[in-house]
């Protein structure tokens, strides 16, 4: 079996080079997908829990436009939900305690 050596043409040279680029393009294509996906994610967890909207803090510098916008708002968000959860669990603290307290005087 003979290997034959091929010169390879400039043509040859700048088609792959191209083709590389165009895979490294759809792999940062791709990265920023995940990125908006991602912060989408968190954006929806944080009006259960609290926490993602703060880790979703980690978007702010992506490439992605959309991931920014969103990472950004639940930046925003995350200060008056932070308050109303936590106004929300002092009103049920005071309630329990007078309702025990009005349920022993009977």
């Amino acid at each position: 079996m003979t290997v034959i050596n091929k010169p390879v043409s400039d043509y040859q040279k700048i088609l792959s080079n191209k083709k590389i680029k165009e895979i490294i393009i759809l792999d940062h294509e791709n990265e920023n997908q995940n990125d908006f996906r991602n912060s989408l994610i968190l954006f929806f967890l944080g009006f259960i829990f609290v926490v993602p909207f703060i880790v979703n803090v980690k978007y702010v510098q992506s490439f992605n436009r959309k991931a920014r916008i969103v990472s950004i708002i639940s930046m925003v968000l995350f200060v008056p939900f932070a308050i109303f959860l936590i106004l929300l669990i002092i009103i049920l603290i005071i309630f329990i305690i007078f309702e025990v307290n009005d349920f022993s005087l009977y």
